[in-house]
């Protein structure tokens, strides 16, 4: 049987899901009877702009491995991250520009793969503790730390209205994770408190029922006798 592939193409949010092992499980556990292949293509520290590069040219991963293009992947469906956690770094000034290409990256896998698509949106930041753990935040003050939590709180909200704007399939983490606290929930048990900046085992668990409840939503696996009645 033919494998359904997904690839993961985003910035330190996915870099750091590695094998995906909470994608794969839970994609098992809904879709039981497709055979499910997962190619990470997230890389920490990369821009909107250089993911759109990644998809017609080979490229090498964090640790100097050369990876080949993402559009000769044969994938079923690439789920695309909005990069907030590096694009914010241009701060309010850079939200047109981020649209553009974030737009461009959503159409360059239309042009050049038969791939569907799905925008992913991570979690907020820790306000309080964004970064405390990373080492490009040792003695930074907690004042900076914040303000560059807000800025990448502004680039998911900006993401937010780029797909609601476009009718883009959405899975939703950060809108799903702010729900839970206002219900009381902590952000901490979401959040990697080995650097304070990408998520948690837990809330790779949480990303991935989003996603695969999205897939499910949206039509992206349908497997054969799924939706008969």
């Amino acid at each position: 049987m033919k494998p359904y592939r997904i690839a993961l193409l985003g910035d330190g949010t996915f870099a750091a899901w590695n094998d995906a092992k909470e994608l794969m499980a839970e994609c098992h556990r809904l879709f039981t009877s497709t055979h499910i292949e997962i190619d990470n293509h997230g890389l920490a520290g990369c821009r909107a702009g250089h993911a759109l590069w990644c998809l017609n040219n080979d490229y090498a991963d964090t640790a100097g491995t050369k990876r080949g293009c993402v559009s000769n992947g044969f994938y079923d469906l690439i789920i695309v991250d909005s990069f907030a956690l590096t694009d914010s770094e241009d701060d309010v000034e850079g939200l047109t520009e981020y649209r553009d290409v974030m737009r461009r990256v959503w159409d360059e896998i239309e042009r050049t793969t038969t791939a569907q698509r799905l925008f992913h949106l991570g979690p907020p930041p820790d306000r309080d503790k964004y970064g405390e753990s990373a080492r490009r935040y040792r003695n930074v003050s907690k004042a900076t730390r914040a303000r560059h939590a807000d800025r990448v709180r502004l680039y998911l909200e900006e993401a937010q209205r780029i797909a609601a704007d476009e009718g883009w399939p959405v899975a939703d983490c950060f809108a799903d994770i702010n729900d839970k606290l206002e219900k009381g929930d902590r952000i901490r048990r979401f959040i990697n408190q080995a650097d304070c900046l990408t998520p948690s085992h837990y809330g790779f668990e949480n990303m991935a029922r989003i996603i695969v409840r999205a897939m499910d939503t949206h039509g992206l696996l349908v497997e054969k006798g799924q939706h008969d009645h």
